[in-house]
């Protein structure tokens, strides 16, 4: 789930006790579209990456921007950067100017600094600060992790509370944990993502980029069919916390806090007065990944050729 946030400066952590407190259901899938991996290998670690590079779900080791090799860093004009550009001086004193699609700076006081999405560690656990979004996450799972809104008056977006792994009946109105062992892995970093160890063979991502912290969550292992029961979906739960003034939209119409909505389309968190829109979490998508054979001189299967 891609949780976009409108590219402002703004605060952290103010003013939960009142913030508005919501339960969304989102990354739904149905049980044909569980991932089956059949690695042993997992990736157990604090605040440093060891993934095998054969491992599919291996975290990266380091966010490295696009360098641009035409000009020297030294060279660059700094006075000259805005949100996506930069100028160098060649040595002909001639000016080029480099834009791109995403941003590559973030203001600091004022001043245009580079954008670093590498998640580095803090006295209480980690965060990523050279950003235009700028995030917190703590060591523990069940607390969430915070997401900056656009406005210096706005308290943060607290996402991904109480994570857990749920299914669904027919209806979709029915939901109950899927109870599986606890993972005895740590919490895992690796450049821009950060990977809480939900389950044993279930892991929740959170990487970080210029203006979306994109969530999602790691099937390694295919369901026990004798914890499924009737079961007909798949996914996860969580509890979030709005800013106070502030409400979930499906569309046109705000969602309640005793609702229980069923789609596959973006929501929207909005001011109730207003109507303006600090955020949004589009359509979850499910990715399948490729079946690597223990033979190499065997073919990469999909899930839906295995």
């Amino acid at each position: 789930m891609l949780k976009t946030i409108k590219n402002k400066k703004a605060t952290a952590w103010g003013g939960l006790g009142i913030a508005l407190f919501l339960c969304v259901l989102m990354t739904l899938m149905p049980f044909a579209g569980a991932v089956e991996n059949t690695s042993d290998e997992k990736t157990e670690l604090v605040e440093e990456n060891t993934s095998s590079p054969n491992d599919i779900f291996a975290l990266p080791d380091q966010y490295r921007p696009v360098a641009y090799d035409a000009f020297d860093p030294a060279q660059e004009l700094k006075g000259m950067r805005s949100l996506n550009s930069k100028a160098y001086l060649d040595d002909e004193g001639q000016t080029h100017l480099v834009t791109t699609a995403d941003p590559m700076h973030y203001l600091d006081d004022g001043v245009w600094e580079e954008i670093d999405l590498n998640i580095v560690s803090t006295a209480d656990a980690w965060e990523v600060k050279k950003n235009l979004v700028e995030v917190e996450f703590t060591d523990d799972l069940n607390i969430g992790v915070s997401i900056d809104v656009p406005n210096d008056n706005i308290d943060a977006i607290v996402t991904g509370i109480n994570p857990r792994v749920t299914m669904l009946d027919e209806t979709g109105k029915e939901i109950t944990d899927y109870k599986f062992l606890e993972s005895e892995s740590s919490t895992s970093i690796g450049g821009n993502t950060l990977r809480y160890h939900l389950l044993d063979g279930f892991d929740l991502d959170y990487s970080v980029r210029e203006s979306i912290v994109k969530q999602d969550l790691i099937i390694r292992e295919r369901p026990i069919a004798e914890l499924l029961g009737d079961a007909a979906w798949f996914g996860l739960t969580e509890e979030m916390i709005l800013p106070p003034g502030y409400a979930l939209y499906l569309g046109d119409d705000m969602i309640g806090f005793d609702q229980i909505v069923k789609t596959q389309s973006e929501l929207s968190i909005r001011n109730i007065q207003t109507g303006e829109e600090i955020a949004s979490l589009p359509e979850p998508v499910v990715n399948q990944a490729p079946i690597f054979p223990s033979n190499p001189d065997d073919p990469v299967l999909s899930q839906e050729e295995y």
